[in-house]
């Protein structure tokens, strides 16, 4: 689907936080979670009716973190700014 790529990147931007490191005296409940992993999902409201859905469910096999990453929009107007690309990175979210 052919769309603004800036309406992905504030869904990522936590980045992979099973790399982020914690003072010792707080907790790490995502390494702690794995093997068996965890899942997250956020919901975008856009200001022209739009509906961005990303959901993640992350866990090891290995040595290596597994990511399976969905991403849905729903009602995006063809003449709107996502479908235009003529949106602005951080703008057209409700906060």
């Amino acid at each position: 689907m052919p769309f603004a790529w800036d309406i992905l990147s504030p869904q990522s931007q936590y980045g992979s936080i099973p790399f982020t490191k914690y003072p010792e005296d707080i907790p790490d409940y995502v390494k702690q979670s794995f093997p068996e992993g965890y899942a997250w999902e956020r919901i975008m409201n856009l200001e022209d009716g739009a509906v961005c859905t990303v959901s993640n469910d992350s866990s090891i096999q290995g040595n290596c973190f597994i990511y399976h990453v969905k991403f849905s929009g729903l009602n995006f107007p063809p003449n709107g700014p996502v479908m235009q690309k003529k949106t602005h990175s951080g703008l057209g979210a409700k906060h």
